[in-house]
């Protein structure tokens, strides 16, 4: 077996319009080891493997991998299944080789198979485009949106799907 050498990850955030005065929050963990079924990948795991684990935990509670019987609800993990009243949008890159790279999109309890061109079809259907200027920003900007999704579509790369 080859050993890939140690990659690490670049988060970019994009830009946001002027009037937004407004922080974002972006949170990053590692799964608590104690839960095998979301921080151990197992070697010759299924691609279901990966949607499960994104949907059981994206951001643990408190307690995470205690058998605690009746937890706070206050306190409950959250995992890509949960819909928060249409709050949490998850893209969920599964890099199994740099040929095979799969993203999903979860929103609102549901998952899809994302691909860079779904861009155009499905963020003016999640996000609210009557909202300050995001119908005008998205209009403004479709050259240079048409520009990224093409650069995405360049790395986001699925052998096994192409040949399909």
């Amino acid at each position: 077996e080859e050993e890939e050498e140690e990659k690490k990850e670049e988060i970019q955030i994009p830009e946001k319009p002027k009037k937004m005065d407004y922080a974002d929050t972006i949170w990053l963990w590692e799964p608590p080891p104690g839960d095998r079924c979301v921080h151990t990948v197992p070697k010759n795991a299924s691609p279901e493997w990966f949607v499960r684990a994104t949907r059981k935990c994206i951001l643990p509670n408190t307690r995470y991998g205690q058998l605690i019987p009746n937890p706070p609800r206050n306190d409950k993990s959250i995992g890509a299944v949960d819909h928060c009243q249409g709050q949490l949008l998850v893209f969920s890159f599964h890099v199994r080789k740099k040929e095979l790279i799969k993203v999903y999109l979860h929103w609102n309890g549901q998952v899809i198979r994302f691909f860079p061109s779904d861009m155009l079809d499905l963020f003016p259907m999640i996000f609210n485009m009557t909202f300050m200027d995001n119908q005008e920003y998205f209009d403004e900007h479709q050259e240079e949106l048409k520009e990224k999704i093409k650069k995405f579509e360049e790395v986001l790369v699925d052998e096994q799907f192409a040949e399909w």
